[in-house]
């Protein structure tokens, strides 16, 4: 069963390799605290899917997820 979150907060990003944080860049996240990170790839063609796939599968997985779009959504704008 999934987990119910009182707070998500949604980033979207295109061709962001050069700017993405790493994973200990996400230790703001309390463990213990009722928030979600949800990271929307918008059809990225640098690294940045190869990036986010790290991270999402990093210790902080449970409240870190992402989603990819294999082509442009304009969802970043």
């Amino acid at each position: 069963m999934e987990k119910h979150f009182e707070l998500v907060i949604m980033i979207p990003t295109y061709n962001e390799e050069k700017r993405m944080p790493l994973k200990k860049d996400f230790d703001f996240l309390p463990r213990h605290a009722d928030v979600m990170l949800r990271i929307v790839n918008d059809g990225s063609t640098d690294n940045t899917k190869v990036i986010l796939q790290n991270i999402e599968l990093s210790a902080l997985k449970t409240q870190i997820r992402v989603a990819h779009f294999a082509t442009e959504q304009w969802l970043s704008l």
